[in-house]
């Protein structure tokens, strides 16, 4: 649990900390998986080497979701925050991007929240409940239980924790199976959303995800 954790948790800190797009850190731990999935990572310093890694993703990922992200972070920067050099940032994305087979793009939890919730019906909660989802998303990029998950499942689970939170009397069995899915199928991965939710003391980075949304 801590290792991947530990490491969300810097790039959510990394990528929040030059305020870049908001759907990054779920396109950059994309990436960190992927290239995981395909490659060791050998030497030393381990946990050098994937600071490194996370924050060369965080970097190529708000490239892809905003042309004007080199205005406000470069390569030192991303050297600076994981205290290595400009030439190994550029090595490191330049293997990142051949690892992922140069597919880039793609749909991803923070996607899926964004299309579920413009296509649900509205209702007095429905800005709080896309706020929530989105937050509770990136709680679920910290568990190896979500891993397994596609990103419509993660992003629906979020959803319908997001309106019991908001609400504990939400109808959401409509809601539920307009975005495709049964109970059953979404069960592991709510429950873990709902443990970390209710346990951020103990999840390193949940406390720092969910830091400014207030329930009213």
């Amino acid at each position: 649990m801590n290792d991947r954790a530990e490491l969300i948790e810097k790039m959510h800190r990394f990528s929040t900390s030059y305020e870049l797009a908001p759907g990054a850190l779920h396109r950059a731990v994309s990436y960190v998986d992927r290239f995981l999935s395909a490659k060791k990572i050998t030497g030393g310093d381990r946990h050098g080497q994937l600071l490194l890694l996370g924050a060369t993703a965080v970097f190529a990922a708000a490239k892809y979701e905003d042309r004007n992200t080199s205005w406000s972070i470069n390569a030192d920067a991303v050297a600076f925050y994981a205290g290595t050099t400009r030439s190994e940032v550029l090595d490191t994305e330049r293997e990142l991007v051949a690892a992922v087979g140069y597919r880039l793009g793609g749909p991803t939890a923070y996607t899926f929240v964004e299309h579920f919730t413009r296509n649900m019906g509205e209702d007095g909660d429905g800005e709080a409940t896309r706020s929530l989802a989105h937050r509770l998303a990136n709680l679920a990029l910290l568990d190896y239980r979500c891993m397994r998950m596609l990103p419509s499942a993660v992003a629906a689970s979020a959803i319908i924790v997001a309106k019991l939170t908001l609400n504990p009397a939400a109808a959401w069995r409509e809601d539920l199976a307009a975005m495709g899915y049964a109970v059953e199928d979404l069960a592991e991965c709510m429950d873990a959303i709902k443990e970390m939710h209710g346990l951020q003391e103990v999840w390193p980075g949940c406390a720092q995800m969910m830091e400014g949304f207030v329930l009213s």
